[in-house]
């Protein structure tokens, strides 16, 4: 029998090095990720971001049946052959560690089996039988068989779970020499700190679980285009061909509203339940339709719901009952830490700062023109008017020539005043005469439509934290906003461009459709605010503004207005690392 207990890693006389560390040992899984796409085996081999897919899941469950823990690494006679669950093997002389599937002995021959949860590939895809990277992690089990058991393994099977088939690879010697060379290619690239590059309209990115991190075909557009056509998306020259749609346009979970003071949130079996005070049942949601819950006021989750949530990477932020946002209870955050130090020293370049500042106010304020121009009322298209839209345009290239930051908070306020004197043009009088909006006020809001505003722009806020976090940057470490009185300063940069064209856009919705009326807001002695029932409208409306479509001004595709908050959060970590020259607003049409 061959000995299959494995050696400790870090015990041997290679690794008598003093205080230096090791190499680190590459898991089986890894190499076979570093043969298949070297990107995806930084992200998560050496960045530690993991995504699962319905292929992941299903692989997932594939080996759940072979890793019984009652036969791990027990030998059983199975006919002729002496079969071996889960064998856990490491070897510091190779620099690899991991478990194999099953081991088979026949007298004196010893077979690796990998399992795949898929079928094997065609003749036309591939003349072996099997693809390269499982070819070379299944000869890498060859090896460490060999090294661990003193024994010579000349081929292994590949077992295909919806063909129930076994395909076998021999060991030839140049199999070996690619799986030493792969071994050592991996090390070196654990080493590295520099993410490799996107694979170029590749095949195998469709079916990728961490395409929407990649973005492999909008990373390498952004790479071949300069700063001054990035500025520009208007004039931006269409690709040659369509880019393809590989980030899902919407999420496929869902957001949670808790409006009910009172009410409590608790957890039974799979679903997440609101219940009144006197127990009734207000909504029972499935926890894995959930991506985030919203507590408004004195709702009280139990601590088995909030376990849940840490345990479904749902993560819950906590509103004032009128609607100013504040905090979040979230999930352990990305284990990126090398996206966080790259950015870390990338922001404390001023000339990084501004430069991202500058696209960020340049876009904001040619989509509040833009918005400005779709939707006045014609009536309201006076002179004044057309001379606002011809300064707004001309602030627009101000931004982009600010020389500090300082001087483009002035243009931003300059805009702004610009916008919001204009703002009311856009609301119609005749659905109701108390929906107008004469000047901007704040904290608390003081009309309806600025308490409107003011509850978009807290929704905003939170779905932007969401999404830096996501992507692994750090919410509070801005370009334009100052990290000062723990505002989320990085969240609110990234959201300027989008105020316009969501929040603005949803409150449009609500006056202009009559969709609230007096009876939906409480009015106090200083402050308005909405009511239960009017929130509820208003969640409705936001969410649905959300999942509207857009086409996307330089990937030229479809995608909702929530997939490009995190897109955008992407975008800007690619421009912190030096993956893309320049970072680029979404800029509306």
């Amino acid at each position: 029998m061959v000995d299959m207990c494995p050696p400790l890693a870090g015990t041997g006389p290679e690794d008598a090095c003093g205080d230096q560390e090791p190499p680190p040992l590459i898991p089986l899984a890894m190499l076979n990720a570093f043969v298949y796409c070297p990107r995806r085996f930084h992200y998560e081999f050496v960045q530690g971001v993991m995504e699962d897919n319905h292929h992941v899941v299903q692989g997932r469950r594939v080996h759940a049946r072979v890793n019984d823990p009652a036969l791990a690494e027990r030998p059983r006679q199975e006919g002729d052959v002496v079969r071996t669950r889960s064998v856990w093997i490491t070897s510091t002389a190779l620099g690899l560690t991991g478990k194999i599937d099953v081991v088979d002995q026949s007298g004196d021959e010893v077979c690796p089996v990998e399992y795949k949860k898929s079928r094997p590939p065609s003749k036309e895809q591939c003349p072996e039988g099997y693809w390269p990277n499982d070819a070379i992690q299944l000869c890498a089990q060859g090896l460490l068989l060999e090294t661990n058991g003193n024994t010579e393994v000349r081929r292994g099977f590949l077992y295909f779970a919806t063909t129930r088939q076994r395909v076998e690879v021999p060991f030839t010697d140049q199999l070996r020499e690619q799986t030493l060379s792969a071994v050592q290619a991996a090390r070196e690239l654990a080493e590295s700190d520099q993410e490799p590059d996107p694979l170029h309209d590749s095949p195998k990115c469709p079916a990728c679980s961490l395409v929407t991190l990649c973005m492999p075909d909008e990373t390498n557009l952004l790479r071949a285009t300069s700063p001054q056509e990035m500025q520009n998306p208007a004039e931006f020259p269409p690709p040659l061909d369509p880019l393809r749609c590989l980030v899902p346009a919407e999420y496929d979970r869902d957001i949670l509203y808790v409006t009910e003071q009172g009410a409590t949130l608790g957890k039974t079996g799979d679903h997440f339940v609101v219940r009144s005070r006197t127990g009734q049942v207000l909504t029972e949601v499935p926890g894995s339709k959930l991506r985030q819950i919203c507590i408004y006021g004195y709702a009280n989750p139990t601590t088995q719901a909030v376990h849940a949530c840490m345990d479904l990477g749902i993560d819950i932020a906590y509103f004032t009952t009128g609607g100013r946002l504040k905090g979040h209870l979230s999930p352990l955050p990305n284990a990126n830490g090398l996206l966080r130090s790259a950015v870390a020293r990338a922001l404390q370049s001023e000339a990084v700062r501004l430069s991202i500042a500058r696209e960020v106010i340049a876009t904001k304020i040619h989509n509040q023109r833009v918005m400005l121009m779709r939707n006045t009322r014609p009536d309201a298209k006076t002179p004044r008017f057309y001379a606002d839209m011809s300064q707004l345009a001309e602030l627009a290239e101000a931004a982009r020539r600010a020389v500090d930051r300082s001087s483009l908070l002035g243009i931003e306020g300059s805009a702004a005043r610009i916008y919001f004197g204009d703002f009311n043009g856009m609301l119609r009088p005749d659905v109701h005469p108390w929906f107008s909006f004469e000047h901007r006020n704040r904290r608390p809001p003081r009309d309806p439509v600025y308490a409107i505003l003011s509850l978009a722009y807290a929704c905003l806020c939170k779905d932007m934290i969401s999404a830096v976090a996501a992507v692994g940057l750090d919410p509070y470490l801005g370009v334009l906003h100052e990290p000062r009185r723990g505002q989320p300063a990085l969240a609110l940069d990234l959201m300027e461009e989008f105020r316009p064209l969501i929040a603005d856009s949803v409150v449009l919705t609500l006056v202009n459709n009559a969709m609230l009326s007096n009876g939906d807001f409480f009015l106090g002695r200083q402050s308005c605010n909405l009511t239960d029932s009017g929130r509820k409208t208003f969640f409705a409306a936001y969410e649905k503004r959300k999942s509207d479509e857009c086409t996307h001004p330089v990937f030229q595709y479809k995608t909702s207005y929530v997939r490009l908050l995190e897109m955008q959060a992407r975008i800007l970590a690619r421009f912190l690392t030096g993956q893309i020259p320049a970072y680029t607003g979404f800029r509306t049409r």
